[in-house]
């Protein structure tokens, strides 16, 4: 049958209306007015259904719409599917191309106004397979439910759109695109919704599925909100996908897999955006055992009280050639980078954390918790008092850290940077770590093979500006080894504090270099290599004061340490100072002027 017209109009209630089609290009149009009405058109059912054409509108409460076209093995091409509800309590439900179907090409679309109403619209779904099928729905009201799938148990999506609008509060929608054993490939689907206490999913080739350059896009604006996208996880895997998220309101959460489960992750990117105080953002990339390579994260939150994690490779798994940025400007955020820690392995990743305001937070985990890390990138800068950064490499319960860059810049009073790499354990080598501080009342530490660890040839540099400041450099310290380290600090204002400890408390110290240089009055300058029970063996210590009343000390192999071939060198100049140094063993030289 070549083009056929059905129409059904009722207007009462406890009415039924069913409109069976077979063939191409046929209409099957149905209005229904008042309550607990049920509308059913099916097109191509078991069969083959192409142009056809379905419209059905509601106008009341408790009412069902359903349309089928081209499901139970059936096939469609190019349908239109439309239901347009007004009122509380309806349902709604588009099918075309399920339950070992085929759908191509068609249009489904539902519209509802008002509360507690369902919406689902399937596109190949049950082992069904869908392609360039597009699926819009608008919900208008409180505590109403969307559901979009496509390609969905055991199904394939390919170049599918989904779209999903909620206005109003308590609302939930979900998109699923390739999932349960799917696949799905160039797949867009996007959520918005202005309200409150609303929920949106995206599901892109998950669970044992595949996901390759979908598009997945949310936007909420309100308080208490919650939007999710994943993206080829639970041992699913993802490549080249897109992922956004953009957030306003308080209160609100922002989460992001991509390829996590005990999978993989390659070349994704996740945009999370967050504007106002309590809000929560996380990215999950290749993690859980899962493999993470060329992703990018990103994550803006402006606002208090907020709190930021990306995690990249971790738990037991790899992490190569991530790039994960944060900035947060606002007062006592916290901000948190993890790259291949906690057993895994993180090599030729990216780290970068901005913060503007007081009290902050800001952490960054490279190859961590009995790791690996390797040709790393951390940068941390903080503008604002009372601030907290902390970066670590290859750090805690054997990790090890080969040829990382660590950056740390703070404005600001009472801040404080940590730096460890290699430490606890761990073995750290030729890193590189650099910590500059502009302000008062400021402390910078950074620790390389402590505590057990070993630290070969790493180069660190500390700068402080203002007053009352502390930096320190252990090096080997505690039982560890350093050999080839170098550790420079500079410090200018007043009653400043610089000491650098190598090879401490029965720690080793070889040809390691230490240079302290200090402007301003009432500083004080120490530097240990090999004390406590520790060696020292041709190391170098250089101090530099100019001002008044400024302390300066020099330590070599004492307090039970054995020592050889170091040497001390001590330059002040100014009124009241005071130089130290000690020296036990043999072959050392020591020069004050």
């Amino acid at each position: 049958m070549m083009g056929g017209l059905a129409t059904g109009v009722s207007l009462a209630q406890d009415n039924q209306s069913d409109v069976q089609q077979k063939g191409e290009e046929n209409s099957g149009i149905v209005v229904q007015e008042g309550t607990i009405n049920t509308a059913n058109i099916l097109q191509g059912i078991g069969g083959t259904a192409d142009f056809n054409e379905a419209v059905q509108t509601q106008i009341g409460d408790k009412n069902e719409a359903f349309i089928d076209q081209g499901t139970e093995g059936g096939e469609a091409y190019y349908n239109v599917a439309t239901q347009t509800q007004k009122g509380d309590e309806n349902s709604a439900d588009i099918d075309q191309g399920t339950r070992d179907g085929y759908a191509e090409g068609n249009t489904a679309t539902q519209t509802q106004e008002t509360d507690y109403n369902t919406a689902v619209i399937d596109q190949g779904d049950d082992d069904g397979e869908a392609y360039d099928n597009v699926a819009t729905q608008y919900q208008g009201g409180d505590y109403n439910e969307a559901f979009i799938d496509q390609g969905e148990d055991d199904g394939y999506g390919e170049g599918n759109e989904a779209t999903q609008t909620q206005e109003g509060d308590y609302n939930e929608a979900e998109i699923d695109q390739g999932v349960d054993g799917g696949e799905a490939y160039d797949n867009v689907a996007t959520q918005t919704q202005p309200g409150d206490e609303n929920y949106a999913e995206i599901n892109q080739g998950v669970e044992g599925g595949y996901a390759e350059g979908n598009e997945a896009t949310q936007y909420q604006e309100g308080d208490f909100n919650e939007a999710l996208i994943d993206q080829g996880n639970d041992d699913g895997e993802a490549y080249y996908n897109v992922a956004t998220q953009e957030q306003y309101g308080d209160e609100n959460f922002a989460q992001v897999d991509q390829g996590n489960g005990g999978d993989r992750a390659e070349d994704n990117v996740a945009t999370q955006q967050q504007y106002g105080d309590h809000n929560n953002a996380l990215i999950v990339q290749g993690d859980e055992g899962g493999y993470a390579e060329g992703n990018e994260a990103t994550q803006i939150q402006e606002g208090d009280f907020n709190e930021a994690t990306i995690n990249q490779g971790v738990l037991d798994g790899e992490a190569y050639d991530n790039v994960a940025t944060q900035s947060q400007p606002g007062d006592e955020n916290e901000a948190t980078i993890d790259q291949g820690i906690e057993g895994g392995y993180a090599e030729g990743n990216e780290a970068t954390q901005t913060q503007e305001g007081d009290e902050n937070s800001a952490l960054i985990e490279q190859g961590t918790y009995d790791a690996e890390a390797y040709d790393n990138f951390a940068t941390q800068y903080q503008e604002g008092d009372y601030n907290q950064a902390t970066i670590e490499q290859g750090d805690n319960a054997d990790a090890e850290a080969y040829d990382n860059v660590a950056t740390q810049e703070q404005y600001g009073d009472y801040n404080e940077a940590v730096l460890q790499q290699g430490d606890e354990g761990g073995v750290a080598e030729g890193n590189e770590s650099t910590q500059q501080q502009y302000g008062d009342y400021n402390e910078a530490r950074i620790e390389q093979g402590d505590d057990e660890g070993e630290a070969y040839d790493n180069v660190i540099t500390q700068e402080q500006y203002g007053e009352e400041n502390y930096a320190q450099v252990d090096q080997g310290d505690q039982e560890g080894y350093a050999e080839g380290n170098e550790a420079t600090q500079y410090q200018d204002g007043y009653s400043n504090a610089a000491r650098a400890f190598q090879g401490d408390i029965e720690g080793e110290a070889y040809d390691n270099v230490a240079d302290q240089y200090q402007e301003g009055d009432e500083n004080e300058a120490v530097i240990e290599q090999g004390v406590e029970g520790g060696e020292a063996y041709d190391n170098i210590a250089e101090q530099e004061q100019y001002g008044d009343d400024n302390i300066a000390t020099i330590k070599q192999g004492v307090d039970g340490s054995s020592s050889a071939g170091s040497e001390a060198i001590q330059y002040q100049e100014g009124d009241e100072n005071d130089a130290y140094i000690f020296q036990a063993g043999e072959d050392n030289f020591a020069d004050q002027y």
